[in-house]
């Protein structure tokens, strides 16, 4: 298994763009976004919406960006764990703060894969499906791509189950005939 605490990396690659997003996963992870962003109106975060807000340094009281947020409450998002997003400018220097001020709160950062592996851990993918996401990720042709998202809609793991429900009966089979 996995310690059960709140990880945060960007998940967007790194370098200087127009948007970048920083992710967290874990219990707190909804908590942490919203130390560090406030929303523009009253209203409720709202799961799977966007909602306009500031990014503020909690130290300080300083405002480091306008923000979009998004937040997914476990089970039902990515790695099965709570999840919240901002979708921020995407300058890097500003993505480091951001991923820091949430580091500074206890968020702990996150090793590369550990966002699909907590979701292969939590049920929400299998292992072929973890593997085809590294591979979307590397694809370097069409037909790599085109691989991959076969892997990642389940293919392989269909396959694999078949062959696997064919050595059960055999197995049965051959245990039935020794006995």
């Amino acid at each position: 298994m996995y310690v059960e605490d709140t990880i945060v990396a960007p998940a967007t690659a790194p370098g200087n763009g127009a948007v970048a997003i920083v992710r967290l996963s874990g219990p707190r992870a909804i908590a942490f976004l919203t130390a560090i962003w406030h929303p523009h109106s009253a209203a409720a975060l709202e799961p799977r919406r966007l909602h306009l807000g500031k990014v503020i340094d909690p130290d300080t009281g300083a405002q480091l960006d306008s923000a979009l947020a998004v937040v997914f409450r476990g089970p039902h998002s990515q790695t099965g764990e709570d999840v919240a997003e901002l979708q921020c400018h995407g300058g890097s220097y500003l993505v480091g703060r951001i991923v820091g001020l949430a580091t500074r709160l206890g968020a702990r950062i996150a090793q590369p894969g550990e966002f699909s592996r907590r979701a292969f851990l939590n049920g929400r993918i299998d292992l072929t499906g973890a593997e085809a996401i590294a591979d979307l990720v590397e694809a370097r042709g069409e037909s790599a791509l085109e691989q991959a998202v076969s892997q990642l809609t389940g293919a392989l793991g269909h396959k694999l189950n078949g062959l696997r429900g064919e050595l059960i009966s055999i197995r049965a089979h051959l245990e039935a005939e020794i006995d």
